[in-house]
């Protein structure tokens, strides 16, 4: 049972609002679900690595105090409208005049000085709002420089969590400029080198498998993996899921067929092949292969084994490596399980005509730019098959 799936199968039952409320929930190292600081740490650790001060780069949550604030609007100087920010959080700290009882008087009398205050906008679908982020941070900055005269912008991070789409990623790059930090999250993300809020999630549950931190009661434990599976599902209810299974109007293969004309990924790919060749004439590459949009590629065929090069970034941008099975060649389930056999490696897909393996090299993203590391690979992946077939 995954009660998010559940409740989402409403007239929007799990809105934005929602799963911003269980985000603001999870960084809250005071609240009842007891991962303490674990997850807040995690969070803050992406936020502040993308603006590397000396002051913050020893940053440890744990020193301060947090307040989480949920729907909180502020107006920018000369401009009625109000901007509304999905998740605030205060960090701060209360001073202490080293005085018996002191630390219970400075609470009580709300002697607190703030540290940095993070600013969350929430999206989990749809589109983006131009100039949204941008919009919030001046109306916070304006509304907060008078309540705070003293309080340095430079500690305001904007953070922004949105689906992997061409479309969020261009507004984060484009309309943010008037703000100095600024961090982009996604909720998922297709390239494996970078961080998202699922991959977060997953490390808090590896930590404590590993016994990393503190055991998590049960049910926080369930909750954290039914958010972490709804996250992967794209936020869709048992229904929707139900009904994209059903459409046979090619709306799925449509999307990519839409990202790789978005990303230009055949020109991209068309110059790694020239530079490839340029490299090594005699090198067997195909021509761009798009019989799964969502995986554009170029083979390499060799000895039976094809040496595949494919893209899987939403950006379209870096490449990986693979020995995948040739169907063309004579008994290629045997070639390819007898290669992942020889090199100690594991074959992923191993009942599917799809069977392929990597080594530990291989398996990272490349820049598909940079022809002379993918060659690299390219020549050691066929060395190994030379001496393994």
């Amino acid at each position: 049972m995954n009660i998010f799936k559940i409740l989402a199968n409403g007239h929007g039952t799990v809105s934005e609002t929602n799963v911003s409320a269980f985000l603001g929930y999870l960084l809250d190292p005071n609240a009842d679900h007891g991962i303490g600081y674990e997850f807040l740490n995690l969070f803050l650790e992406e936020v502040l690595s993308e603006k590397n001060t000396s002051d913050e780069t020893d940053f440890k949550p744990y020193q301060y105090d947090y307040q989480v604030f949920f729907e909180q609007k502020f107006k920018e100087t000369n401009n009625n409208k109000s901007e509304a920010i999905d998740i605030c959080i205060v960090c701060y700290e209360t001073k202490n005049e080293g005085k018996s009882m002191s630390v219970m008087s400075d609470f009580i009398s709300n002697n607190k000085e703030i540290k940095s205050v993070f600013l969350i906008e929430n999206k989990i679908k749809g589109e983006p709002t131009k100039g949204q982020l941008s919009n919030q941070f001046l109306a916070f900055k304006d509304q907060f420089s008078e309540i705070k005269p003293d309080f340095n912008i430079d500690n305001i991070h904007s953070i922004y969590i949105t689906p992997e789409t061409i479309k969020f990623n261009n507004e984060f790059d484009t309309n943010t400029i008037k703000i100095q930090n600024k961090t982009h999250l996604h909720w998922n993300n297709n390239d494996d080198e970078n961080n998202s809020i699922k991959k977060l999630l997953q490390e808090i549950l590896i930590k404590e498998a590993n016994y990393e931190i503190d055991p998590l009661n049960e049910y926080s434990k369930h909750t954290i993996k039914a958010f972490i599976q709804f996250i992967n599902n794209n936020f869709k209810s048992i229904k929707e899921e139900k009904k994209e299974r059903g459409k046979n109007d090619g709306s799925y293969t449509n999307r990519f067929i839409e990202l790789n004309e978005e990303t230009n990924i055949n020109e991209k790919l068309n110059n790694l092949r020239d530079n490839l060749l340029t490299l090594n004439s005699d090198l067997n590459i195909s021509k761009i292969d798009l019989s799964s949009p969502r995986f554009p590629k170029l083979n390499i065929p060799y000895k039976g084994i094809i040496i595949e090069i494919f893209t899987a970034s939403i950006r379209r941008d870096v490449v990986k490596i693979i020995f995948r099975f040739d169907k063309t060649t004579k008994k290629p389930r045997e070639k390819i399980s007898h290669l992942a056999e020889n090199l100690g490696v594991e074959l992923k897909n191993s009942k599917s005509r799809n069977a392929y393996c990597l080594t530990q090299e291989m398996d990272r993203k490349l820049k598909i730019s940079d022809t002379n590391k993918i060659f690299s690979i390219i020549q050691k992946s066929k060395k190994l098959i030379d001496e393994n077939l």
